[in-house]
């Protein structure tokens, strides 16, 4: 959107380091399958981010058009490791207790899979991503929410074990049938 980096702006100087924007759909109207995308985005950032701003939470970074203030990032270390450096993202600022501030003003526009198929690819990866983060920082998580447990660690956690819900479910589904 032609606003995006003046709204990060304005952001960044009330204080904010670390923002999502909003995610909005590029093709919508395309088909089935990018039509339920686009559904699933404004609900994640009406409901999910904006409810979450609404009590003074953190936001979760989900996908394309968000902002990092360069001191973050070396307070943390530099940029992440994972492919999936949205998330990886989200729970490093869970850990530091940085918190992620939503800026519903600064829409970007992502074009969603058009097909089954590619939407099983995209979540593929995006499960492999998820156990990349997981690997990588679940005990940390665990360790943070024993020493000062916080409803950022406990959401990013919950995150982390998506894909172990998931395997539950299709096993559940699997001795079901």
């Amino acid at each position: 959107d032609p606003q995006f980096l003046r709204e990060m702006n304005n952001a960044y100087r009330a204080g904010a380091r670390v923002a999502p924007g909003f995610r909005d759909s590029k093709n919508p109207y395309d088909s089935v399958v990018s039509g339920c995308y686009s559904i699933y985005y404004w609900m994640m950032d009406r409901l999910h981010n904006g409810g979450r701003a609404g009590l003074g939470l953190p936001a979760m970074i989900n996908g394309t058009g968000f902002m990092v203030a360069a001191s973050v990032l070396e307070r943390m270390g530099g940029w992440t490791e994972t492919i999936s450096e949205d998330l990886e993202l989200s729970v490093q600022c869970a850990l530091e207790e940085v918190q992620v501030f939503w800026v519903p003003k600064a829409v970007t526009y992502d074009e969603q899979p058009l097909t089954f198929r590619e939407s099983v690819k995209q979540r593929r990866r995006w499960t492999s991503g998820t156990l990349q983060v997981a690997g990588s920082y679940l005990p940390a998580v665990g360790r943070a929410l024993v020493a000062r447990p916080s409803g950022a660690a406990w959401d990013v956690g919950a995150t982390l074990l998506i894909p172990a819900y998931q395997m539950a479910a299709l096993v559940n589904l699997a001795v079901s049938a």
